[in-house]
């Protein structure tokens, strides 16, 4: 009796998350799909067996999407042009086309613009209230099945003002980048 009892429970808990009662994905959609200009700084660590790190500078306008490298050093200046479906590395006045993988937002260039492509658009797996250093978030888990690989994205965002704080990126159990947002404008 108790199995049927928690089997008949089990739906409700996956439906309504972990603990976030109060925050809807419909909600979180909704502020992401408007968002049509957006400035935000953050550091990514990538770790595709050699651990690297980016600081970035996205910026979302009428014109697209835009991703600057800050750090490091050797490659501080160098633009990247985000489009739909594909995208253009800039350095000191030169453009060259570029493809980017078939996961959205797996590569320190996409991050932010695939994290905000899944918040506006992608049903999560699932969402909980979590904490990020010392900030209230719900924490928003997208899962896609690419060429028999499990591609899992955590992304986390403050229950406040629905700013992007940062998120954890996995390509089956290996987590291949981290991202850390610093400031997350409108």
């Amino acid at each position: 009796m108790l199995e049927k009892i928690i089997f008949l429970i089990l739906p409700f808990l996956f439906f309504f998350g972990c603990g976030a009662e109060d925050m809807d994905p419909a909600e979180i959609a909704e502020y992401y799909e408007t968002l049509d200009c957006l400035t935000a700084e953050a550091s990514v660590v990538a770790n595709t067996g050699v651990q690297t790190s980016y600081n970035i500078l996205f910026t979302r306008s009428s014109d697209g999407d835009t991703v600057e490298i800050l750090s490091p050093e050797s490659l501080a200046g160098v633009t990247a042009k985000i489009y739909h479906d594909r995208a253009e590395v800039e350095y000191d006045g030169m453009a060259v086309e570029t493809m980017l993988p078939g996961i959205s937002g797996f590569v320190p260039a996409d991050a932010i613009s695939g994290a905000i492509e899944d918040l506006s658009g992608s049903v999560p797996e699932e969402y909980c209230l979590t904490e990020i250093d010392g900030v209230s978030a719900v924490a928003v888990t997208f899962v896609k099945q690419i060429e028999g690989t499990s591609a899992r994205k955590t992304l986390f965002i403050d229950r406040n003002d629905m700013s992007l704080l940062g998120g954890e990126f996995y390509l089956g159990e290996m987590m291949i980048m981290e991202l850390k947002v610093s400031s997350f404008l409108i």
